[in-house]
């Protein structure tokens, strides 16, 4: 499996969006807290909500949530990749339909 795929895969798996933060929660030794959803799955994946801290879709979404940072810093840099090759075809382009010299 990609990057691209890897990324694909986390996304498919946690819970759809939108997501929402709310300020005041916090970890603590009682076990973590969580950004929740306001999906149509369940609202609300922090702890003492109705869904277990130990259900699959918790370690779906924090899995989503840890590889974000990650995930997005390859993303941009892929496009970043894209971009500069689609500048280069264009000019050849140019060049072959003898719009600028060689």
């Amino acid at each position: 499996m990609n990057r691209i795929q890897e990324i694909e895969d986390r996304l498919a798996k946690a819970t759809p969006g939108p997501w929402a933060w709310a300020t005041g929660w916090h970890c603590s030794d009682s076990g973590p807290t969580y950004v929740f959803s306001e999906g149509p799955r369940y609202q609300g994946t922090h702890s003492g909500s109705s869904i277990p801290d130990d259900h699959p879709q918790v370690d779906a979404d924090a899995d989503l949530i840890a590889n974000a940072p990650a995930d997005i810093a390859y993303l941009l840099d892929y496009v970043s990749d894209l971009e500069s090759e689609a500048q280069s075809l264009r000019a050849q382009l140019r060049v072959a339909e003898g719009m600028e010299p060689a």
